[in-house]
């Protein structure tokens, strides 16, 4: 039935992120090729807004996680190129400011215990971690999408109590931290995430002798920055 299927919204056309990288790349070149390419341009702050930009040009700038490090890079290269403004002396308060909106945007998964279990038949569901630990295990009989969002933290998500109909999408972004993500060992692992300074590494055991064979598929995607992620089939 065309009612039944996963609608799926994937994300921005790879070939705007190389693109995108190219650009980059050309420009470091003129700029050591003496072309007249500003030092602000090819500077470490700039470095950061490009990232943030990076990452909204993946999510097609419908996760407001980029703003963070384009907003934290213009307040560096700001600090850099007018330094009688003596904007470090505000660099503790911008970062309050920047995670208490982050907290505020970010839709909080149901519960507030170290270990929640919840149905996601109600459609996505949303884990956020920030500078913690948060452990949770998806039980549904229809398991379509889930997205993680972990900074700077660990998140463990038990994927082993939700059924797969078809296709299903786990979307995470990762920065600096760490992500176990537990499945069934004869689930199909799309990946597509193209770390940067990060991994993925499937660790599942190969299904022994009589395991009912893959016919369900996952895709993983999302943006994994300075962060690994581990799929394991073991809680």
């Amino acid at each position: 039935m065309e009612q039944n299927r996963t609608s799926i919204q994937k994300p921005v056309s790879k070939k705007w992120i190389g693109l995108f990288l190219v650009t980059a790349g050309l420009l470091l070149i003129a700029y050591r090729l003496n072309t007249g390419i500003p030092d602000w341009l090819v500077s470490w702050p700039m470095a950061v807004i490009a990232i943030g930009l990076l990452v909204g040009i993946y999510h097609r700038f419908k996760n407001l996680f980029w703003l963070i490090p384009v907003f934290w890079g213009g307040f560096l290269m700001a600090e850099v190129q007018i330094p009688e403004l003596n904007l470090g002396d505000y660099a503790g308060a911008v970062s309050l400011i920047l995670v208490g909106l982050f907290f505020i945007y970010i839709k909080r998964a149901r519960g507030s215990r170290a270990v929640t279990a919840f149905d996601s038949n109600e459609g996505p569901q949303d884990v956020t971690t920030i500078l913690g630990h948060t452990r949770r295990s998806v039980v549904t009989s229809n398991f379509k999408r889930f997205n993680a969002v972990c900074v700077m933290g660990n998140t463990e998500i038990d994927f082993n109590a939700a059924l797969v109909e078809d296709t299903a999408v786990i979307d995470v972004t990762l920065v600096m931290g760490a992500a176990k993500l537990t499945m069934p060992a004869n689930w199909i692992i799309k990946n597509e995430i193209n770390p940067v300074m990060g991994a993925v590494e499937d660790r599942r055991r190969t299904p022994a002798a009589g395991y009912p064979a893959a016919s369900k598929t996952v895709v993983l995607r999302g943006t994994v920055f300075m962060s690994a992620i581990d799929i394991t089939d073991r809680p």
